[in-house]
């Protein structure tokens, strides 16, 4: 479940609740149906970057940025370069 938290940028937490069918997240199945809701990647802002640009640029929301990071955004108006950015993914997705 790690592994499959990581590539979906998304953490451990997030993946389990999401999945309160699992019990151990050692232990999954082949062919076991997890869903993993909306993926992220991880945008590293630039100089000059605006969160709404970024938004612009990878087909979402300033709203869904700010969602997809709790306690990292407080004012949308302020980002800092290097700061690591979860970008949420459009659609609903389900590994096997």
């Amino acid at each position: 479940m790690t592994e499959i938290a990581v590539k979906t940028g998304q953490n451990l937490q997030e993946l389990l609740k999401k999945n309160p069918q699992i019990k151990n997240p050692n232990q999954i199945q082949i062919g076991q149906r997890i869903e993993i809701g909306k993926p992220s990647n991880i945008y590293t802002v630039k100089p000059g970057d605006t969160l709404s640009e970024i938004a612009k640029a990878k087909h979402t929301t300033v709203g869904d940025i700010m969602r997809a990071n709790p306690g990292q955004i407080g004012n949308h108006n302020l980002i800092y370069p290097g700061q690591k950015l979860r970008i949420p993914a459009t659609g609903l997705s389900r590994v096997a």
